[in-house]
């Protein structure tokens, strides 16, 4: 078969003539072989179970070189609104962009969720489209795991700046709080492994009937499994709690905001320069997540050893 023009289901651009071509032996879809090694498995595979078959698009009027997505700019005389941002043809098929991030979801591109359509919820949240729309047209309240694991890197990751930040500045101003209490912990717990050691003799050879004959050891490592705790909840549990719980409602509204105010400066002249604007503005940012990742981990600490540089100047 010829695949010259399909579309890969991981990167969504087109086939050309010299590309190396992965084809799944059980539905037929067609991946870069890049592509297919990132997942080592079909795009499609949660659909296999559903006797889901691909079909190839049948491209009307585009010739074989020529991309599915061509970059150009617009301008507008109002304000330059939109000066220099990219201008996406889609491709004209029975299947298109939207049809593509929807699939298997069991929901048509032009169904509502809150005074948006299907349609351009799939094209602003792209990555992971299927589970943000079936919990934003079916739960009210949802609680996103990636948030509560991952936070505050996963609001940057969607491009939630705003709320991003302020947790970001929650997290370290905890960490800073608790790094006393942490510090204590962690001298208590070296005090009585030496205590233990002394006692046994060798601390290879420790048990748990050491303990039990001695009553202080015992009052003490139960202090310390609770200081341990309470550290843990107050630094970790508790903000990624909150940050799970508000999450997908904080996204949700973000979404809809930008895609009505994106409609609303662009008057409907242009439903295409519509559906690249929406894919721009929504989407995730790898580089923000991956940074503020590193900087939620490290930031801390930096901060603690600049001030006690700065102390010890002054």
């Amino acid at each position: 078969m010829d695949y010259i023009n399909e579309i890969c289901p991981v990167c969504k651009r087109q086939f050309g003539s010299d590309d190396d071509i992965v084809v799944c032996p059980d539905c037929g879809t067609p991946h870069h072989r890049d592509c297919w090694n990132v997942k080592k498995a079909c795009e499609n595979s949660a659909l296999h179970g559903e006797g889901f078959e691909w079909k190839p698009m049948a491209v009307k009027n585009q010739p074989a070189e020529n991309p599915s997505v061509v970059a150009e700019t617009k301008s507008t005389s109002e304000g330059g609104t939109f000066a220099a941002l990219p201008r996406m043809t889609m491709v004209e098929s029975e299947e298109d962009i939207e049809n593509l991030l929807l699939r298997g979801m069991g929901y048509q591109k032009d169904e509502t969720v809150d005074g948006i359509s299907v349609g351009d919820a799939a094209l602003y949240i792209q990555q992971g489209a299927r589970g943000y729309i079936r919990k934003f047209k079916t739960k009210k309240f949802s609680f996103n795991w990636a948030a509560f694991f991952f936070s505050p890197a996963w609001f940057f990751y969607r491009k939630l700046y705003k709320a991003g930040a302020i947790i970001l500045a929650v997290f370290v101003a905890l960490a800073l709080f608790t790094y006393p209490m942490i510090e204590k912990l962690d001298e208590q717990t070296v005090a009585l492994e030496s205590k233990i050691t002394q006692i046994v003799g060798d601390e290879n050879n420790f048990s748990s009937s050491v303990l039990a004959q001695n009553e202080d050891l015992l009052n003490e490592s139960k202090a310390l499994l609770k200081g341990y705790a309470l550290y843990f909840l107050i630094n970790m549990l508790a903000p990624g709690l909150v940050s799970a719980l508000i999450a997908n409602e904080l996204y949700k509204k973000k979404m809809i905001r930008d895609i009505k105010n994106i409609k609303e400066d662009s008057k409907n002249e242009d439903t295409q320069f519509e559906k690249a604007l929406i894919m721009q503005k929504g989407g995730v940012s790898l580089l923000w997540g991956a940074v503020v990742l590193f900087a939620s981990s490290y930031l801390p600490e930096l901060l603690l050893q600049a001030g006690n540089f700065f102390s010890d100047i002054f």
